[in-house]
């Protein structure tokens, strides 16, 4: 006798097995993207449109618009009532990363990106970063950028199976290992950053980025680095990452940094030599730079 199912039944069949496999986690969001805003109202469009355009669909955008004086907000607002997958925060000027620890919060995704409102992303910068979680089950993925005209460079793709020498080149600014602190050029796994309560520190206003690399390499078996320019990185004067920073902010940032990197890592004395020596360096010029402009 031939069985034949209603619709009611099939429909209740289709819930059941999508409710089972989302629980089993065989489909969930893939990626979340975080946005501070603030004051972008030129570039901003520019970088929701490079988002809008990936071949990956299977995302959401999280927009934190940080106290904007101009249009920024409203241009947040316009996107979110024409795509699903836009969310917006307002919130008094609280820095950036505050609204990045508030955007991880409200973060579903499997994996989470960190973009600057006021850059691009070129052709295929999900494809590319996703395809290297899958192949290579690394738990970070780093790709190459462009800035002013300036592209940075690696050999080949390769993978690092032991994070501990990346953070060994960050802290030491080893640049002939291409490692560095942005955030923007790297893609993170969400379950590292939950699990393990892994947030932007508040209390400083330089080198947060390089902080909050250091204590995820922490957590890392394996880390990515390919040999694709995927993002349009512009250095401006008027960035939220630069606003409201004065010199003597800035060094105390710096050395607050360093010293919690130092603790973070265990890095042997060579290393902790050499950060020494390229941390006083950067200071140095700083200084030196602040005396010649007054």
């Amino acid at each position: 006798m031939n069985t034949v199912f209603s619709t009611f039944q099939l429909d209740w069949f289709a819930y059941f097995f999508l409710n089972w496999i989302m629980l089993k986690g065989f489909v969930g969001l893939k990626i979340s993207i975080i946005i501070p805003v603030f004051n972008v109202e030129n570039y901003l469009p520019k970088m929701i449109n490079s988002i809008l355009s990936q071949q990956i669909r299977d995302f959401e955008i999280i927009l934190i618009d940080d106290g904007s004086t101009d249009s920024s907000g409203k241009i947040c607002d316009n996107y979110s009532k024409q795509h699903k997958n836009i969310h917006v925060i307002h919130q008094y000027n609280r820095g950036a990363s505050f609204a990045r620890n508030k955007g991880i919060t409200l973060a579903k995704g499997k994996y989470i990106f960190f973009l600057d409102a006021d850059d691009e992303l070129r052709k295929n910068y999900f494809h590319n970063m996703m395809y290297s979680f899958d192949t290579t089950k690394s738990d970070m993925v780093c790709c190459l950028y462009s800035s002013n005209d300036k592209k940075e460079k690696h050999d080949s793709r390769y993978v690092i199976q032991q994070p501990k020498l990346m953070m060994y080149g960050l802290i030491s600014k080893r640049r002939t290992e291409k490692y560095s602190g942005y955030l923007w050029c790297k893609a993170f796994r969400g379950d590292i950053i939950r699990n393990n309560n892994i947030l932007f520190d508040e209390t400083v206003g330089m080198w947060e980025d390089v902080l909050f690399v250091e204590n995820y390499l922490c957590y890392c078996r394996q880390v990515t680095f390919l040999n694709d320019d995927l993002y349009l990185y512009r250095d401006r004067r008027g960035s939220i990452t630069r606003l409201g920073m004065n010199m003597d902010r800035a060094v105390q940032s710096m050395v607050i940094v360093f010293k919690r990197i130092m603790s973070l890592n265990r890095a042997p004395l060579s290393v902790r030599f050499r950060a020494f020596c390229c941390y006083s360096k950067i200071l140095f010029k700083k200084v030196i730079n602040k005396v010649c402009v007054n």
